[in-house]
């Protein structure tokens, strides 16, 4: 369970970082 979680935690962090690196990245796209 532990493995798991912790797992889990990684991808969700991971995954975090890079939906605001794209929307961060996205908006300026948007302006143009």
């Amino acid at each position: 369970i532990c493995w798991y979680f912790t797992d889990t935690w990684e991808q969700f962090r991971i995954n975090g970082k890079i939906e605001m690196i794209d929307s961060f990245n996205a908006d300026p796209l948007k302006l143009h």
